[in-house]
């Protein structure tokens, strides 16, 4: 399980295990580090973080690897991975979703980013397959229309 917890130099990230109970490091900035996801395969970690200057997606080599890199190149956060591990979707901005292909490896390889589509969206999600998003909207409409409720609409149903 990875959560993001506060800590004296700023926002970090940190493993627990579930089996011993014990709580280690996975990246420690004196900067705001946020959004982890786990790569499929438990070797990367996918994150944002605004060492830059600004929220940029970043991933980092686990479990013996080592490295770190940038993947977003205009802003970023959000990461979330495909399934099979070989595709990473970020939100760049309020309004745009991006994806860089991954080619796995000792030193990973990533392609630059690319813009899938752009909607003010507030969250999203990935269908494992990598094919769907689903996503969290602002409203269009006037949220001030009054809501309106029906009940005991079977009674208004004419019997058969």
């Amino acid at each position: 399980m990875i959560g993001a917890l506060a800590a004296v130099s700023a926002t970090d990230i940190l493993r627990f295990d579930l089996a011993t109970k014990e709580i280690t490091p996975l990246v420690t900035t004196p900067f705001n580090d946020e959004d982890p996801a786990l790569s499929p395969d438990d070797h990367l970690l996918a994150y944002a973080s605004e060492q830059s200057g600004r929220w940029e997606v970043y991933v980092q080599a686990l479990g013996g690897g080592r490295g770190q890199w940038q993947v977003s190149s205009d802003g970023g956060m959000r990461p979330r991975w495909r399934a099979d591990g070989r595709e990473l979707f970020f939100q760049s901005g309020p309004d745009r979703v991006m994806s860089v292909e991954v080619e796995s490896g000792d030193v990973p390889h990533f392609s630059a980013p690319r813009e899938l589509f752009r909607q003010a969206i507030q969250s999203y999600d990935v269908k494992p397959d990598g094919q769907r998003i689903v996503v969290l909207r602002p409203s269009d409409g006037d949220v001030a229309k009054p809501l309106t409720i029906l009940t005991n609409w079977t009674r208004r149903i004419p019997d058969r």
